[in-house]
């Protein structure tokens, strides 16, 4: 979350169906896939080699809560997790699961912890191994995904900047209010939340087959538009630290020993310190250990042993980060000929750039071939730009068809950033906004959003409670 507002054909835990992505094999991007090991992402030629792509059909982030249905014997017929990814852990019919989501805490982060409370635990007596997350590698894509079960062309929100045509408006999508405002739900007065994002939660699937779901999250965004419909279907819980948090979710699973329950848990601060003082620094390897920790003692430890023998526990993460500087973004305002060719929506008001300084979506209309050719020579060695139609084709946000406002939503043209790079846009300076980062200057040490390794590899952590001990 923002802090402020190829591959092995493996046989599938569950069967799963095959699903295909169209593509033009006769373009550029699209002439082959290279393989790799599996739950490593894909690799496409004429594509940076740094480039991590999702594996929306087995190894990915979008593919976990799917197969908790599939583990509660509830019929999905979405892709599922691998066998393998489970290891020897007894994944079969369990009373109960645990699904701990940690925001931010991509693999690289679960490696540096490996010495350390729960995941040393979960790394020498459970399975854990390295998946991809979605595109883009960002906390509403991710969230809303873990929600329905869908890939983010499915659900139709890629990120956390986004255009609405159906308001004319940029929107911060989780806070649910218009770019610079600093305010929470602001638009929840006027529009109604489901605008968001299509798809049904998995929460109400378990309802219907009497599997009650618990979901737990902090207190100031627990009732928030976007908590209220992503959470549909479960009974959400608030906290407001990890001390609170962790005899809740024990206190609520030995509630339900008596029968089939899920507890979704979601913990957002490793991401939030990640973007104020950059992943890999003292203050972020403390704020990891320190929910390691806590998990550990807090939840793990003193879970009643009984509950504890039948109840599974997974753990994952949205999305990991990168260190970024500030001060080396590149603003688009730079380059006019751009800004004089943005599209203009019905109202008259030029379509801004957003997305994120990791994933820039534009808005050209008619003027997006030429645009992209003019970014090409502006960007070259710095970002890859693609066609948004190109990248659906290519299967890069997703499987089946795309939502019906997906393409409004992600613009003409796509621009991802190599290695560390950000790209962006300074609203502010040019509609003469209030300057409140990041509708104005980026400022952030950590990022994601993009393609790179460190952003879409995430742990996938697999355990029956008793076991962790």
């Amino acid at each position: 979350m923002h802090p402020r507002q190829t591959r092995e054909t493996l046989s599938p835990v569950f069967p799963s169906p095959t699903y295909s992505t169209p593509h033009d094999p006769s373009h550029e991007y699209l002439i082959g896939e290279e393989k790799g090991r599996a739950g490593e992402g894909k690799k496409l030629q004429g594509l940076p080699k740094e480039f991590v792509l999702p594996e929306y059909d087995s190894y990915c982030l979008s593919n976990v809560t799917p197969t908790v249905l599939s583990l509660f014997n509830v019929k999905s017929e979405r892709p599922k997790i691998p066998r393998d990814a489970f290891g020897d852990v007894e994944v079969d019919s369990p009373e109960r699961v645990i699904l701990i989501v940690l925001d931010g805490f991509g693999y690289r982060e679960w490696e540096n912890q490996a010495a350390e409370g729960f995941v040393k635990a979960m790394t020498t007596k459970g399975h854990t191994r390295a998946i991809t997350t979605v595109f883009p590698s960002t906390t509403a894509a991710a969230l809303t995904s873990l929600s329905t079960g869908l890939t983010p062309q499915e659900h139709g929100l890629p990120e956390w900047f986004v255009y609405f045509r159906e308001l004319d408006m940029i929107i911060a999508t989780l806070p649910f209010s218009p770019m610079g405002d600093p305010g929470r739900d602001t638009l929840r007065r006027t529009t109604d939340p489901r605008i968001l994002f299509k798809g049904e939660t998995v929460y109400r699937k378990l309802a219907r087959e009497g599997i009650p779901s618990h979901s737990f999250v902090n207190r100031n965004i627990a009732e928030t538009a976007y908590s209220t419909a992503s959470l549909k279907g479960s009974e959400t819980n608030s906290y407001s630290s990890s001390s609170d948090l962790m005899a809740m979710v024990r206190r609520k699973v030995e509630a339900a020993a008596t029968s089939r329950a899920f507890f979704y848990v979601y913990w957002s601060y490793v991401d939030t310190i990640e973007h104020r003082y950059g992943p890999n620094t003292d203050e972020s390897f403390l704020e990891a250990a320190l929910i390691s920790y806590s998990i550990q003692k807090g939840l793990v430890e003193k879970m009643d042993s009984k509950v504890a023998q039948k109840t599974l526990v997974i753990v994952t993460a949205d999305h990991g980060q990168i260190n970024v500087s500030p001060k080396a973004t590149l603003y688009l305002n730079r380059y006019r000929k751009l800004v004089k060719n943005f599209e203009r929506s019905e109202s008259g008001k030029k379509i801004l750039p957003a997305g994120s300084p990791r994933d820039v979506f534009l808005h050209l209309g008619a003027n997006a071939d030429d645009m992209r050719e003019y970014l090409e020579k502006k960007l070259e060695g710095m970002a890859t730009v693609l066609g948004t139609e190109e990248s659906i084709r290519m299967g890069l946000f997703g499987i089946n068809n795309p939502q019906r406002n997906f393409r409004d939503r992600v613009g003409d043209l796509l621009i991802l950033p190599h290695k560390k790079d950000t790209i962006w846009f300074d609203h502010a300076k040019e509609t003469g906004r209030p300057r409140r980062a990041p509708d104005g200057k980026f400022d952030l040490l950590g990022h994601h959003g993009g393609l790179s390794e460190d952003e879409m590899r995430i742990p996938l952590g697999v355990a029956r409670l008793a076991d962790l001990r």
